[in-house]
């Protein structure tokens, strides 16, 4: 952590971690309602943009596609401030996505575990639509399906 904080503030930090009480414990603050990677900012004492959170593994390794390809996958990015932002939307590109401006970090929850985006290789128009979808009321609802479902990953013997 010391070396975040006392890092160039020109260093954009990329929240790409999801939370699952599950695997990280309780959080009272997001359980209670806090963005996510606004707790995440709040730890770091550093704004973060999120991006990569939304996507497989299996995705990001095999997927990616020049730019103006057919089926080419977009990926949400959202944070402050909007250069850093664009930077990471430009490293999102580079890297053969599409990159989806999504607003401020506040709107981050938008990609979140269980939302209509989450893990799905959707083209830019789809992803804009599951993401205006997305309704901050069921965040709790959103959370809850996703961290029953990594449970019992989580809890799995390993090989």
């Amino acid at each position: 952590m010391n070396s975040i904080a006392a890092s160039n503030g020109s260093v954009v930090i990329i929240d790409t971690g999801n939370y699952y009480s599950a695997r990280d414990g309780r959080i009272a603050a997001i359980e209670e309602g806090q963005v996510e990677s606004e707790w995440v900012a709040e730890q770091l004492g550093r704004p973060v943009v999120k991006a990569f959170n939304n996507i497989r593994a299996e995705s990001l390794l095999e997927n990616c596609r020049p730019g103006g390809a057919a089926g080419r996958i977009a990926l949400p990015v959202a944070g402050d401030p909007p250069g850093a932002r664009s930077k990471v939307m430009q490293l999102v590109e580079s890297v053969g996505f599409d990159p989806v401006d999504a607003g401020s970090l506040t709107d981050s929850w938008r990609q979140q575990p269980g939302t209509p985006c989450y893990v799905e290789d959707f083209e830019a128009l789809r992803l804009k639509a599951a993401m205006a979808g997305a309704d901050r009321r069921r965040i709790s609802e959103y959370r809850a399906a996703t961290n029953d479902a990594a449970r019992a990953h989580f809890q799995r013997p390993r090989e």
